[in-house]
């Protein structure tokens, strides 16, 4: 199944989300579990790429979800210029399915 296909249908199942690093390389990030899912919008997820966590964002290739997407860039920007203290964005941007992803490294808590 498809991240946008799980998106859509709003319910999870494990996924993978590719992204073009350059001409050559690709990066493929493995969706493991479910943090958030809002049907038709978003789907937030830890995801696995080279035996590192991160957190996902996927946002559907629909005009609401892309505003969203754009906000939640705007967001991330303010709180970083301010200093704040926010994991590491990794990388925003288009993935393959045409959604737009956001990658956080993620922060463990024990």
């Amino acid at each position: 199944m498809s991240v946008l296909d799980i998106i859509q249908q709003g319910v999870f199942s494990e996924c993978t989300i590719t992204l073009q690093i350059s001409d050559k390389n690709q990066r493929n990030y493995i969706c493991v579990r479910s943090l958030r899912l809002l049907p038709g919008k978003r789907l937030t997820a830890l995801a696995i790429s080279d035996n590192k966590e991160y957190v996902i964002k996927i946002f559907a290739p629909y005009r609401r979800a892309q505003k969203e997407f754009l906000s939640e860039v705007k967001g991330y920007e303010l709180l970083h210029s301010n200093a704040y203290d926010i994991p590491l964005r990794v990388y925003y941007g288009t993935a393959n399915d045409n959604v737009n992803v956001i990658i956080y490294q993620y922060l463990a808590y024990t």
